[in-house]
């Protein structure tokens, strides 16, 4: 199951948001809440695991978060190595035939916006953004869904761009 966010331009988020918690939804007022992060992988992961489990896939066996933004899914999830990170990744809409899929004169990787990157992926016939953001730049809850959220519109930004290029040129 997808978690797709319902908010247009005309309309706002209600002050008084539900909150999951240990199986029950509560009534908080999210501007009361601290929603800090201790730049710790393990405190991060449970948040994503909490989330994961807000849009209704308790059974997510690797913890990936997914999220649709428009024509954009993204994929976020905790990486533990040497250093720890929240990997997001944009989906990007497929390409139809030879549609905006990257020539001979075309990276495979090129930058967009900050630290994301855009790769092709043959196999789905489209583009992903990835961003690696490290966990300890990571300071609130809220700073977790801004970068998820960043990460979706630099992403479609970057293919908007692209698509617009081609029109152009062709």
């Amino acid at each position: 199951m997808i978690f797709r966010p319902e908010f247009s331009g005309k309309t706002r988020p209600p002050a008084v948001i539900p909150h999951f918690r240990k199986g029950r939804i509560l009534q908080e007022d999210w501007t009361e809440q601290s929603g800090e992060l201790n730049g710790s992988a393990s405190q991060l992961h449970a948040f994503v695991r909490e989330l994961i489990e807000m849009t209704g896939r308790r059974d997510a066996a690797p913890d990936v978060l997914e999220l649709q933004f428009g024509d954009v899914l993204t994929r976020t999830s905790v990486q533990e190595a040497e250093r720890s990170w929240l990997m997001v990744m944009a989906y990007l809409p497929k390409c139809r035939g030879s549609q905006f899929a990257p020539s001979e004169s075309v990276a495979l990787s090129a930058p967009a916006s900050g630290n994301l990157e855009i790769f092709w992926h043959a196999d789905e016939g489209r583009y992903v953004g990835i961003r690696r953001i490290p966990v300890t730049d990571l300071p609130s809850e809220r700073s977790v869904m801004d970068a998820v959220l960043a990460t979706a519109e630099d992403a479609a930004a970057w293919f908007s761009s692209r698509r617009l290029g081609k029109a152009s040129i062709g």
